[in-house]
């Protein structure tokens, strides 16, 4: 058991405090990288354009097009790291972030009827619409 005397100075600190007495949230730091977002969001889209037909809505790629041609503005806006605040760019995330949400909620929706209005789909149909979505 350590002794509780000890100088706190001796005690190893976490990297990120050491050089700087305010947290990260505090202080400015450099931007997010980009592509992690990106990445997802792009997963995301390959997901909703993977689905079954009868769990999507349509016509069918519609929203998946305006989803990545946002992706793709958002991109260019800043291609290494979100480093600058820009009203129109976090609408514009805001707007695609909402856009992939609803349509996911619509294939939920859709997989949801399906199950319970007693459609005769096969299982593996009903696991993979509800695993991509």
């Amino acid at each position: 058991m350590p002794d509780v005397d000890q100088d706190r100075s001796s005690i190893a600190q976490p990297a990120l405090t050491q050089n700087h007495p305010l947290p990260a949230w505090r202080r400015a730091t450099d931007g997010e990288h980009r592509w992690w977002f990106a990445l997802a969001l792009l997963a995301a889209v390959v997901l909703q354009a993977l689905l079954p037909d009868r769990f999507s809505i349509h016509p069918r790629y519609l929203a998946q097009a305006v989803e990545l041609i946002a992706l793709i503005a958002l991109v260019l806006s800043h291609p290494t790291r979100m480093d600058q605040r820009d009203g129109r760019i976090r609408l514009l995330s805001q707007l695609l972030l909402g856009l992939i949400a609803v349509t996911n909620s619509i294939s939920v929706v859709l997989l949801v009827h399906q199950i319970t209005a007693g459609g005769r789909l096969p299982a593996v149909e009903l696991l993979i619409g509800g695993g991509e979505i």
